[in-house]
Formats: C-alpha cells, structure tokens, sequence
C-alpha cells in the first residue's frame, strides 16, 4: 500500500479482462481480494527480482526478453507442477530465476565498458558471451546467494537435456523453456525442433485435455502479471 507502482500494477491486473467481473474496482484492497493472494505473492516477488538484478540500463532488449522468458518460465514451472507434483514447493521460484546469468553478465559487461572509456564492446561479442555463459555464472551466483540447490542445478543447464541423468528440477524448467518457445514468450536461446505434445508427453501428460488447460493458464498469467508494466514504468 505504500508502494505507487506496485499498487498500480496490482489495480491494472484486476481490473483486466482475465480478472475482471464486470465492475471496475477502485480501491486497492477489493483488488487484493479480487486477484487472491497467491498472483500478488507471485507479482511481489517478480518485481522484486526484476528491480534488484533486471534493472541495468545496458542492453536493456536482451534483459527485456530475459525477463519476459524467465516470467513465462515461472508460471509454466508452476502449472506444470500442480499436475505433475514436481518440485512442488520451488516451481515458480525455479522457473524465475533459472536465467539469472543473463543480467549478471550484462552488468559485468557494463562495468567493464565504463572502465574502457565507455567503448561498447560489440553487440556480436555480448551474444556469444550470452550463449557461452550465462547458465555456469547464473549457476555460480545462485550458488553464492544461497538459493536451494534445485534452484542452482536447474540454471546450470536449462537449454540441455539431460534423458535420463535429468534431476526433476531439470526436466520442470527445460519443459518450462519450450513451453515459452511454443507460445512465443521471450526470446529462446538456440531454438529446438519439437512439438508441445512430445514435451508433455516427456512429463507423462500425453492427454490433450490435460495439455491445453495447461497452455491456456500460462498464456493467461504471463499476460496478468505483465499487465500495467510499461505504464507503471
């Protein structure tokens, strides 16, 4: 309540079409009520992270497109979780930091370019640099945080399958990954021929009914959770 863009990104999710009901509310506290306190736990984290390691000025499309996969990753994490039982304690929080490599790189690149003078270093060089190592350092810097180790072990190889060496945590956040690809959240990183039945399948979901409910509510929640962003910025 003491926080202005906070609360205007709560007012704007629920008075949007995938929470409104028919009354457009006005006071900050209905909007609580109407949205439930699992999406404002879930927005409250979100911002947090996005403002503390997703805030560097530099190369802001690559952190946009980060943020916007690593979001989407969340809440696919999260759904596939309640229908599998898979890391059910520590989806969405898998999902949302799994390319934490991304901006740490990013601000590293940054530091160092003001120490040359302000001489980019080139946008080919920061693509590799992105390709080659953001998953070891996000790794490495979740591991220095203390996160749990699902959390670092899923980051560390979220683009490669693993069959059947896989942790859980693993199969949650790659399945998460191409799950965004398939819906066109974020910009995925060395894209895979597959189709989204193969993925399910892989979780033991193969039922069509089971699959689209699934999608549905990613597509849904990303889009809530994004809603009131650019505004509120």
């Amino acid at each position: 309540m003491t926080d202005p863009m906070l609360a205007t990104r709560i007012m704007t999710l629920a008075n949007s079409s995938a929470y409104a009901g028919g009354q457009t509310l006005q006071g900050l506290k209905p909007a609580l009520m109407r949205i439930g306190s699992k999406a404002v736990q879930d927005m409250v984290f979100s911002e947090s992270i996005r403002m503390k390691i997703f805030s560097v000025k530099s190369y802001r499309k690559i952190l946009e497109e980060s943020w916007k996969l690593s979001l989407g990753t969340a809440i696919a994490c999260e759904a596939i979780s309640r229908a599998t039982g898979i890391e059910r304690e520590g989806a969405f929080l898998i999902g949302l930091l799994h390319d934490t490599g991304k901006p740490v790189l990013v601000s590293a690149i940054s530091e160092y370019e003001k120490q040359n003078k302000g001489l980019p270093i080139g946008e080919d060089i920061v693509e590799i640099l992105m390709s080659q190592l953001h998953e070891e350092t996000g790794s490495y810097v979740l591991k220095d945080w203390g996160m749990p180790e699902s959390v670092v072990t899923a980051a560390g190889g979220h683009h490669v399958y693993h069959g059947s060496q896989a942790t859980p945590a693993h199969r949650l956040v790659h399945a998460g990954n191409l799950i965004c690809q398939h819906l066109g959240i974020g910009d995925i990183q060395n894209d895979v021929d597959f189709t989204v039945k193969h993925v399910f399948a892989e979780l033991n979901l193969a039922e069509f009914e089971k699959i689209e409910p699934i999608l549905e509510a990613v597509s849904r929640d990303v889009g809530g959770l994004l809603t009131g962003l650019d505004s509120a910025a």
